[in-house]
């Protein structure tokens, strides 16, 4: 029986780090270096799936697909270890060619906490909101994988997010 997932936590914004529960994941931690990319791409993903072929089409694209499936299903036992060791709770579903991160338990990304908190400051027009979105972009979007492609056009979108809220916020005071 599968218990409920402690709450997982995953930072990519000026680096990458995961913490499960209390537990924060070292980098050391991460034998294969796929192992962390594929929470990152399940991170940046819309509700946090993607289909297989989605993921082994980025992870291994010059891989032919029977190549790029063995990896996929190596690295994706190598992350659910690395996630739950005791192997008693699920943060990566499979299902119908799908995975998905932390379906049914908490999930906190830095990225997404960031667009909500600029969602916020444009809607409120608050100093303080600004602030407080400003804050929360620690940097460049994974500053590791800056020549992995699947980073490239989100580490774009976020840079100039952070850059027109610091715009919006100047403007604000200039009032």
């Amino acid at each position: 029986m599968d218990h409920k997932p402690e709450a997982l936590r995953v930072r990519m914004l000026g680096g990458f780090s995961v913490g499960v529960g209390s537990r924060t994941i070292g980098q050391d931690e991460w034998h294969l270096r796929r192992a962390a990319a594929l929470i990152k791409l399940l991170a940046l993903a819309p509700n946090h799936r993607l289909h297989r072929e989605q993921i082994t089409e980025n992870l291994w694209p010059h891989l032919g697909r029977h190549a790029a499936s063995n990896n996929l299903r190596r690295t994706l036992h190598a992350t659910r270890r690395i996630l739950n060791p005791s192997e008693n709770v699920r943060y990566l579903v499979s299902e119908e060619g799908w995975l998905a991160l932390c379906p049914g338990g908490t999930l906190w990304v830095d990225v997404e906490t960031f667009e909500d908190a600029a969602v916020t400051a444009r809607s409120e027009g608050e100093p303080a909101a600004y602030r407080a979105a400003l804050e929360l972009y620690a940097g460049e979007l994974l500053p590791a994988d800056r020549y992995e492609q699947w980073t490239e056009e989100k580490r774009g979108e976020l840079r100039r997010l952070d850059l027109d809220l610091l715009v919006e916020l100047a403007d604000i005071y200039e009032k």
